[in-house]
Parts: C-alpha cells; structure tokens; sequence
C-alpha cells in the first residue's frame, strides 16, 4: 500500500495482481516462486527502480528462484486459461497457481535414473510443492480422509522424502523412485490441492474469496502452456487415450471435458452449483485415477508375465492409486487391500492368468459403481475375459489335506494354478503349439520360468546343472517351435504339460518359501503364503497342481493317508507351522521339510515313468510320451541328484533323453533309476512307498542296487575292451534277463512262470519292437511272415497245453535260443544299423553303444550273450584265439565296435558289415554242429528232438540271408530243422548238405568257420542227391514235394556198407559202418503203433530184432564158420530188413494226415525204395527186378511189382484224404509181399537144389533166412 498508487500509475492490471496477492482474506499461492517473481517483474518495472539500486535479496532459497526473464511472459490465466477441453475466465491473477505445473516440471526435470536426489530435494523446498503438499488443510474432508488414510498429515512429503533419501532403501530401482516422485508431485499434490481450493469455494466466505478459491483450484487442475505437460489435465488425457474416452477432437479426455464444464459451471453459480460441480470433479478424478490405477496393474501383471523389470510400473501404480486409495478403502477394505498389496513396492507382485488386472478391475469397477462404464476399455485388453469370482484363499484354502490359513488374500498366487489348468488344457492330439506358447506368456506362466532368482540356493543349483538361467524354457519352446519331438503329439503334450505344471510350478513355489524364510515379516509372510497358495491351487483347477500330482503318485505307491497323499499332509503341516513361525531358522526348518518332500514326490514319479518305459518294452508299445513324461518328471529333481551322484545323474539324463530309443531289460531303467535317485535323495522308504503297477512286483532289483552295471567307464572282455560314452546298463542287462528266464526252462518246466518272465523281463517287447524300415529287420519279418515271428515262436513253445516241440527238452532249446541268439542279434544289428542312419552324434553313439553292450553283455550275464555263443562255436571248430577261450570272431567284432565307436559314418558302416559277417560266420558254425548232432542222433537212434530244435533256433539267426542267395540250399536245411518234421539223414547226407549250403552262403568267408570237430572222417560227395525235380527209374518217374536228398542217402548207405561185405570182411568195420552212416538208428527205432512193426516187434519178441541177428552175425556168436554165409546174413538183413522196415514206416506215417509233414514222410519212403541211380543196385527196388527176372514177372526191363509200387506211390503222394493215400500204402505193403514171398520161395528151392546136388546148402539158407524174416510175421 505504499507504493501500490504509484505501481498502478504505471501498471494498473499488474496493481491489481499485487493487491490480489496481498489480499489477507484469501489463502495465497505459491509455487515455483511465483510471487516473488511477478512482484519483482510488476514492480520494479512499474517504478523504474534500476538492478544497482535495488541489489540482490540475499535469503534463504531465493538462489534457486530463477525467475524468468523477461518477467513479462509470466502467466497470470487473464483474461482466460485456454485449453481444448474449454476455456475458464478467472475473476483475477490465479498465476501462482498455474505456476504449480511449471514447478513440478521443474522437479521433474531433475529425476531420472542417474537422479541428483540433493538437488531435487532442494528444488522440491524451494519450488514450494513441499510447503503446497504439507500446508495444513485439516477440516477439509478430502484431505482429513487421505491424512487418516496414510497415518500423516505430510503422508505426501513422506513419500517424496522416502524416495529422496540417500542412502536409499524405498522402491528398487531409480526409476521407481522417479515415478514415485513424479507422480506424487505431478497427481497426489495436485489433486489435493485442487480439491482442496474447491472445497473452500464451497464454504461460507465473501464471493471475491469464494472466486478465488475457485479459480485457484481451476488452475491448478489446468497449469500454465508451459506446464501442461505435468498436469491432471494432461494425465487425463493420456489415460483418455488409454481407455478409449478422448472426445470428438481424438485428444481430449472426456473427463477434462467434463471437469472444465464443471469448474465454469461453480465458477459463476450459487453455491449449490458449486457444491455439485466440485462433485462431478471430484469423480471425474476418480475415473481418471481408476483408469490409471487399472493400466498399471495391467503393464506390472504384463511385466510379471513377460520377465520384464516391473519396479517402474508398480511404483507408478502405487502412486496413482494413492489419489484415490483412501475412497476405496472406504468403499470396499478387502478390494483395497487386494490393490494396496499388488502396488505396495515392498512386496513382489504375483499374476498369472490376467490376475492382477482383473482383480484391479473388479475393485475399480465396483468401486466406481454407477460411473464405471466412464472408464472405458483398457487398450490391449479386450482378450481378457476375467473370472466372475477371482480366488482370494480367505478366509481359508481347503483341501483334504488340512486348511491353510493365509495372512493376506492370495488370489495372485492361487490364480497361478488356473493359468496352468488354463494353458495345458490346450494340449493334445491336435495341438496349436503356436496358441499354447502364446498362452503361456501370456497367462504369467513364462515370467515365472524365467524369472532371475540368482541367490536363491535351489534356483542357483538349477541354473549351474543346466547351464543357463532359462532352462525351462529352453526346453518348453524347443517342443512348441517344433525343434524337438516333432513326430510325436503325445510326446510333445507330456513335455509341455509337465514342464509346466511341475517344473515351473516347483521352481516358483520353492522360490516363493525360500524368499519367505530371509525374514519375518508381513512382506516375508505373503511370500510365504503365496508359495502355500501355489502348491495347493484353487478348488477348481487343482487337478492342475504339485498338489495334485502328489495324490497321484501317492496312489500308485501305496502312500495315502486317506484320500490324500502323505507327502501333501506333510508339506500342508509344514506350510502351516512355517507361517506363523515365530523366527527364521524355525521357518527355514519347515522349508527343508516342504523341500524333502517335493523331492520324494517327483522321485516317485521320476521312477514310476522309468518303470514305465520299461513296461512299454515289455509290451512292445511306443516308448515316446512316458519317456518323454520321465524325461520333465526328471528334470524337475535332476540337478539335486547331481549334486550327490553326477555319473548316477549322467545316467538318468540318458534313460530319458528322447532324442535316443530307450533300452528296457531286466526293468533296468526302473531299477537303475531306483537306485540312483533314492540314494542321492535320501528318500526313505516310507516315503516312498511301493510302485504297484502292473509286472512291477517281477521286477526285483538287485540288493543292494549298487551292483547293477553301467558299462561305465569300460565293457571289459578277453576279446578287447569296449568304452561307451555313457551309460549302457539297459543294454548289458539283456543278458541277465536272458539268464532270468533260460534259468526257469528245464524238462519240468512251469511255463506259466517262463511266460511271465519273458514279458516282465522286457524280452517279449524289445523282441516285438516294431524296426519296420531296417534291412535287416525287414528281410526277416518277411522271411518269417510276421513282424513278432521270435514271440510267435516262444509262444507256440510255452503254450499250455502244448502241440508245438517233441519233447520239454526241445521247447526249452526254442525259447533259450530264440532268445539268446535270435532276439540278441536282431537288436544288436538293429542299434548299429540306427548308428549308421543320419542322426546327431550323441544319438548315434548312443545307437552303436546299445549294440555292443547287447553283443557283450554284462559280468553277470555274459554266459547268455552272443559273445559267449561264439566262444563256444570257436571251441568246437577250433577257430578260438591265441588264449584258447576266444573266438576269433569275438575278436573281430569288438575291434570292429571300437572302430565304429569313434569313427565316420564310412567307417560305421563298414564295421556294421564286419559285425554281420562275423555273426553268420557263429551262426553257420551253429547251424551246421547241430545238422552234425541231429545226424548223429538218427544214426545212434538217440533222442534227436533237442538238437533239432536247437539247429531251427540257431539257423532261424541266419535264414532270411541264406533264404535270399540259396533258396533251394535254405529248403533243404529248413525243412530238416523243421520240427514238425521226422529228420532222415544217411552216409552223413544232414551234416553234408548242411555244410554244401552253408559253404555257398558263406562264400569268401568259409574258411573262417574252421572245421567242426569229430567230422574229419567225413568225406562228403561233391554232389549230393536231392531227388528234385524227379527220381527216375525203368519203372517210371516219381516226383517228390520237396527235397529228399537225406532219404535218398539211405541207398548209399546200405551201398556203402554192403560194400565192405565179402570173403574177407572186417565185421567189426560193417558193424562201425553200418552204424556211422545212420542204418543202425533206423533198424533199431522204436515205431511202436505202427501196425506192421508193432507185429514184427510181437513176433520177434524183440524191438531190435533185425540188429539182434546183424551183431549176432557181426559179432561172430553165429555163423562163425561160413564166411558166405555171414555175408548174405549182414546183406539181406541191411538191404532188405532194414530198408522195407524203414520204407514202410515213412509211407505209414505218411498216411495218418494230408499235409506238408506226411508228404515229406511219403517222399521218403518213396526215395528210400527207389535209391539214387548210383546206389540203386543196393534197394528194394533192384531186389523187385531180380525177382521178377527169375519168376517171369518183368514188365519189359523192371518188375511188374515196382510199377505197381511207383504207381501206388504217386498216388499216394497226391491223394486228397488219408483213406486214398492209405489204399495205396496197403498196395505197396501188397508187393512188397510179392517180392519177399518170391525170394523167400526162391531160396527154399535153391535149398533143395544144394541138396540134389550135394552142394553146401548154409549160404542160401542163410540168404533164404533173412529174406523169410522180411514176411515171417505176416506169414
């Protein structure tokens, strides 16, 4: 007032802005210096005071009062504040007030992330917004709300201060203090002092007061042109953008629109007016800030489903909700409590499943009631659909396991298991792996699997063993992105699912417990509480949780207490006492518990799909998903494992590597799996309980389990040493389920059991493994005419009652062979064959590892590998190496594994031709031994059904090969190992055809077969009879069905033998021969039931009637004197006893059935009579012609008789039905008559004649005696 005239002289307008700013009725504003600096720009300008005469104010702050210059761009809002929203006419300067915008831009210029927090506390004080935020305003109900709210009436400045002080604990990055301060500033300070000016507008004051007030709160919420920038107004805005709600003009915010046509509304109305416009602000700001409280919630619940660094966002969110915390708290305390807790800066936001946002939504919506339709829609949302009813867990989360009771609403947490229920609820068959990885992310799933939690122990472990910070993801996006599995939709949907639902969910949950246990306090216990709420899930999606996966396992091992299992009893206890722990090491002491048991559920199901994989072996099914299962199961325990059995862990990870076929003996992977993990885990066996699935309670594993072997770091045998890359137990235990089940075969064998066996061994499945695409395992199930031709063999020996194998002894050979022998060689050529097809290097090492393990065998089971089996043929053949035990195939084949081992795939391959040749060079040196033994068997008249059986057993290892480059060879040693079939073989004919084919098939390699012992005696004719494709004689042509080079032998036999008769004969050497080449066993063969031996066995009181008169005549105990005599005895009796015995009963039993079987015995009998053209001089057929010349019964140059018998015979051969065949048999058995009836006669004369010519009658009666024992008995 003392200069105010003069001042008003010069400036009237700045007069009035001097006297409205000294006005002591009205409440002043100040920010940004603005008084100081209008008054200084009004009047000294006014009065022309010069710089020199008035100096410079030397005061507190007055430094930093940087007023502008000129002075004149001052704004005072006169005439109007202009903005889109309208335009507002002040009734004076309200410049301080719009200053408050310059001066929060003037602090927030200062923030950043390398913040100078002194200087912004300095211009936080000397800006004024400090003394704006904490000017008392008690009585004013907004501000005695939010005062009562926050606990302070500075509530503001204590923010500010919190995030200003250095050093500094309050937010967790500098751009979350920046938020805090700016927002603060920006929006709290702002809206409080808006309210605040337009409540007092409200009051009873004088009009020019009430105006003031007024036009002080319009200005605020405005700003000044320069500082719009960091006003409500221009927040308005940008939510309007976020929301869909800009006016007509795409900028403007509806609710500045509205709060502009308010604020002119009050600034001229009464005071009812006034009193519902400041109304109408007052809720647009709470749209305003509801709208910026939700987007918040939705980029930190993004931040927490992307991995991204949420600190900024939840700072920002935290401050926005603070402008309108305490109207919702007041509306709706729980919806508060569930928004103050996801912003509250001190705890670690959880959302999954779109949480957070739509539990922010559903307090704001209902908080906004009837106006929550102004908020709009939040952009990049409209794909949320939110849950009606969002979980809380309160009062109580109840499971059969027990109620937990967490301190706070964990709704957050507890939707972690609808994201996963929701996510893997898209797998399956037809899966859109695109979808479930989007999903994924999308539902929080991944930030959780992502998520850095470096200095968390268990998370730290994890990391180290898998070598990266996002192993499970990894993992999870190589199957989505089709990188891996991509042929198998189960697989796949098994890695997915598991992976998420177990390995992410056991990582965040123990993350979560760990984190609670650092401290105890309301942050640490809703850690807690949100690990608990994890593990136990919401009602609805339960089924999708650890909890769950507990129940399941806890079934299939016996370890329920109830319905539920132990394990989550124990860990719902656990959860329980650890939050409402009084102190750390209590709670950390619950964590271990809770930690021990995860372990022990995931071991159950790490062992369980071990089991399985072994189970799918066993039935020949599709290993892939429970490996693939076994696999995510596993590496949810893994690195635990590790951490006390690396190589026990190294084996593990190959078990269930799913790039590589799982081999499954013996239950070696359950076994195995069993004995790794349960050690390194420390679980007890009350925790885990006992598997109970089907074949489980078989699969007995060695005790103590340390003994099952690996392979590792060498396969050791006397034929060099074999170094895998890793673990190849499974491989080595298929000799020991060989032995298990060869050990149950005997002559009193239970077949039941040995079926048993052979399935839960995993034989019968690694035998049925389908291999379709492998040349070796196509040319024999071609062969064979099944893909299952080893089982269907096995099966057809242990079938009860049975039909299939002479004696128990023959099965037993059937089923040790099929399985040591054939199935052994099918998978190791299967495994080196897979070695040499296009894979990665570890596959294919993998591959060729299984191989030679398979080929070797274990220390324990080695004596039922093929190994062994061609130790024991270099033994016989004399082809064993320097140390007299080894084959030199042995040696052959481990030094072609090595080099295959580490070589290229050129040099694989060679090795696997090396390795097949050398298994023919075993398997023909097996075949032919036991085409030796059955040789000798018939020539001895020994049992021969088990040497048969064997030799089909050992040739069925090499058939398709000899099939393909010798069909007829392959014929003739088919059909006599065929056991359906009676062997003949004479003059050694089985073991020299047999040799003849398996020379031609061998080729080259022939000599590496050696010579078999015993057989160097044995000269094998160059060409061998074969009766194909006919036999003919004088009499006609006789075509057999098939090869009877073995029966036409038979000839050549008596041939041979006869030979050897005359005046000085070497008895002993006719006896040796006539047993040697196989006349003996068929003289002396036990043919009861058979209708013309069983009469001669009568009459002769004697089985071995025919060898009882030969060795009686050889043995020189009769006819010692006559040496003619002794030889027509041992002639007639081979040629003509022996062979109609022999003959008859091949055509006898060859008429009990029309089938393959009985036309092989109807050939024989055939070729017998007939004989080879060499030795026909030495049959029946030549005695019928000799006959026939000395009775007149020759029909041109051969007997009516062998005509008629030839006749009879290709009639037979061909006959439909038993009866026909057998009408021609009683034809032959007819002239056989006539031609021994005709001897017979003929010596009887030739007797009378000796005597009418006083000749010596003992050769011709000792002939006309062996030729009368041919018919006696019917005679």
């Amino acid at each position: 007032r003392v200069i105010a005239p003069w001042v008003a002289g010069a400036d009237a307008a700045g007069a009035a802005v001097m006297t409205e700013m000294f006005d002591t009725t009205k409440v002043p504003n100040a920010a940004n210096h603005y008084n100081y600096c209008q008054a200084k720009a009004i009047v000294v300008t006014a009065l022309g005071v010069s710089a020199a005469d008035l100096g410079a104010l030397d005061e507190d702050h007055v430094k930093s009062a940087a007023c502008l210059d000129p002075v004149a761009t001052l704004q005072t809002g006169l005439p109007t504040v202009v903005t889109p929203a309208g335009t507002y006419t002040p009734a004076a300067d309200v410049g301080a007030s719009l200053a408050f915008s310059d001066a929060v831009r003037s602090v927030v210029a200062l923030v950043g992330d390398n913040t100078n927090y002194a200087a912004v506390t300095a211009m936080y004080l000397s800006s004024g917004l400090r003394g704006i935020a904490n000017m008392p305003r008690t009585g004013e109900p907004d501000w005695d709300k939010f005062a009562a709210h926050f606990g302070s009436p500075t509530w503001m400045s204590d923010l500010v201060d919190r995030a200003t002080a250095t050093p500094n604990t309050y937010g967790k990055s500098p751009g979350a203090r920046a938020e805090i301060i700016e927002k603060t500033l920006m929006d709290a300070v702002a809206v409080q002092v808006i309210l605040s000016n337009l409540h007092h507008a409200t009051m009873a004051h004088s009009a020019d007061v009430t105006r003031a007030h007024w036009d002080a709160g319009a200005a605020t919420f405005m700003g000044s042109t320069s500082g719009r920038g960091r006003t409500v107004y221009e927040r308005a805005n940008k939510r309007g953008a976020n929301y869909g709600t800009l006016a007509a003009d795409g900028a403007t915010a509806t609710a500045n629109t509205k709060i502009v046509t308010a604020l002119n509304l009050g600034a001229t109305g009464t005071a009812t007016v006034r009193t519902a416009a400041l109304a109408t602000v007052r809720d647009q700001l709470k749209v305003i800030y509801a709208q910026a409280t939700l987007r918040y919630a939705f980029l930190v619940d993004r931040d927490v489903a992307d991995n991204l660094d949420y600190y900024e966002h939840q700072a920002e969110g935290l401050a926005f909700y603070n402008v309108i915390a305490p109207y919702v708290a007041a509306a709706d305390p729980t919806g508060h409590a569930v928004v103050q807790g996801f912003f509250d800066i001190a705890n670690t936001p959880d959302s999954y499943n779109y949480y957070a946002f739509c539990a922010v939504k559903a307090v704001m919506v209902k908080f906004m009631g009837g106006m929550a339709s102004e908020m709009g829609t939040l952009e990049s949302t409209s794909m949320v659909a939110c849950a009606t009813t969002l979980p809380t867990g309160l009062p109580s989360i109840v499971t059969p396991a027990g109620t937990y009771i967490p301190g706070s609403d964990v709704g957050a947490a507890l939707s972690f298991s609808d994201a996963v229920k929701a996510t893997t609820s898209l797998i399956g068959d037809a899966t859109d792996y695109a979808k479930v990885k989007s999903t994924f992310k999308a539902l929080g799933l991944a930030g959780s699997a992502e998520k850095d939690r470096t200095g968390e122990t268990t998370w730290d472990a994890f990391r180290a063993y898998f070598s990266s910070k996002t192993w499970m993801t990894d993992l999870l996006y190589k199957v989505t992105d089709g990188i891996t599995l991509t042929a198998g939709p189960a697989a796949r949907a098994e890695i997915i699912e598991k992976t998420i639902r177990d390995a992410v969910a056991t990582q965040t949950i123990l993350s979560d417990l760990y984190r609670g246990t650092l401290a105890i306090d309301a942050s640490t216990r809703r850690l807690w509480d949100a690990g608990a709420a994890k593990f136990l899930g919401t009602e609805g999606a339960r089924g999708s949780t650890v909890y769950n996966r507990a129940d399941k396992r806890g079934a299939n091992y016996g370890t329920l207490d109830g319905v539920t299992s132990k394990a989550n009893k124990a860990i719902l206890t656990a959860l329980t006492l650890g939050a409402t722990a009084s102190d750390t090491s209590s709670r950390t002491a619950q964590y271990h518990i809770i930690v021990t048991q995860i372990k022990v559920i995931y071991a159950q199901c790490t062992l369980r799909y071990a089991f399985l994989i072994d189970a799918d072996v066993i039935g020949a099914l599709d290993h892939a998903e429970h490996q693939a299962e076994g696999m995510a199961f596993w590496r949810v325990i893994a690195p635990w494992v590790a951490g006390a059995d690396a190589a026990g862990a190294a084996v593990m990870t190959e078990m269930f590597d799913t790039t590589k076929v799982p081999n499954a003996a013996n239950h070696y992977n359950y076994c195995q799996a069993k004995a790794i993990v349960v050690t390194a885990l420390g679980v007890s066996a009350a925790d885990l309980g006992a598997l109970d699935e089907d074949h489980v309670k078989s699969a007995a594993c060695l005790d103590p389990v340390a003994t099952l072997q690996t392979g590792l770091p060498t396969v050791v045998t006397p034929a060099g040493t074999y170094t895998p890359a890793a673990d190849v137990g499974a491989s080595l235990a298929f000799s020991d389920a060989v032995r298990s089940v060869v050990a149950l075969v005997g002559d009193n064998t239970n077949y039941a059991a040995v079926t048993a066996m052979y399935l839960s061994s995993g034989l019968r499945g690694i035998a049925n493994m389908p291999r379709t695409g492998e040349p070796d395992w196509d040319k024999f199930a071609a062969h064979f005419g099944s893909p299952t031709w080893m089982s269907d063999l096995v099966d057809r020996a242990t079938a009860t009652p049975n039909t299939y194998g002479k004696s128990p002894g023959a099965r037993a050979e059937i089923i040790e062979k099929t399985l040591m022998d054939a199935v052994a060689v099918q998978v190791i050529l299967s495994n080196l064959h897979h070695a040499t097809m296009a894979h990665s290097a570890d596959v294919t090492r993998a591959h060729w590892d299984a191989g030679a393990a398979t080929f070797m065998g274990s220390t324990s089971g080695r004596g039922r590998t093929v190994y062994e089996r061609a130790n024991k043929r270099g033994a016989n053949y004399g082809t064993l190496a320097a140390d007299g035990a080894t084959a030199t195939a042995n040696t052959k084949i481990v030094t072609a594994l090595n080099l295959g081992a580490t070589g290229t795939a050129t040099v694989r391959t060679a090795a696997l031709a090396t390795v097949r040749d050398q298994l023919k060079v075993i398997y023909a040196q097996a075949t032919l031994r036991y085409a030796f033994l059955v040789d000798r068997d018939v020539a001895d008249n020994l049992d021969y059904y088990e040497h048969q059986a064997e030799g089909l057993a050992f040739y069925n290892v090499i058939a398709p090969y000899v099939a393909a480059a010798d069909p007829t060879g392959h014929a003739v040693v088919q059909g006599f190992f065929d056991i359906a079939n009676t062997p003949d073989s004479y003059n050694y004919y089985a073991f020299c055809a047999v040799k003849a084919v398996m020379v031609k098939f061998m080729g080259g390699m022939a000599s590496e077969m050696g010579t078999l012992e015993s057989t160097s005696m044995v000269a094998c004719a160059t060409t061998l009879p074969t009766g194909l494709p006919s036999i003919v004689t004088p009499a006609g042509t006789y075509i057999p069905g098939s090869d009877v080079g073995a029966a036409l032998s038979f000839s050549d036999a008596v041939k041979a033998t006869t030979s050897l008769i005359g005046d000085a004969t070497d008895y002993a050497k006719v006896k040796s021969t006539f047993k040697a080449l196989g006349l003996a066993g068929s003289a002396e063969k036990d043919r009861t039931g058979e209708t013309t031996w069983d009469a001669f066995r009568a009459y002769f009181s004697s089985k071995t009637w025919m060898t009882d008169l030969l060795y009686k005549v050889t043995d020189g105990i009769t006819l010692t004197a006559g040496p003619a005599a002794r030889a027509e005895i041992i002639e007639k009796t081979i040629r003509d006893a022996v062979a109609t015995q022999t003959i008859l009963s091949d055509l006898y039993r060859g008429t009990l059935a029309i089938d393959a079987s009985t036309r092989r015995l109807w050939d024989a009998g055939a070729a017998k009579f007939l004989g080879t053209e060499g030795a026909r001089g030495s049959t029946v057929y030549n005695r019928a012609d000799k006959r026939g010349a000395n009775y007149g019964t020759l029909d041109g140059v051969t007997s009516k008789a062998n005509k008629a018998i030839l006749t009879a015979l290709t009639l037979g051969a061909t006959a439909s039905d038993t009866s026909s065949r057998t009408a021609q048999y009683h034809i032959i058995v007819t002239q056989i008559k006539v031609i021994y009836a005709q001897c017979t006669l003929r010596y009887a004369f030739l007797i009378d004649a000796d005597v009418i010519g006083a000749l010596d009658h003992a050769e011709h009666q000792a002939e006309g005696m062996a030729f009368w024992r041919v018919i006696a008995p019917w005679v």
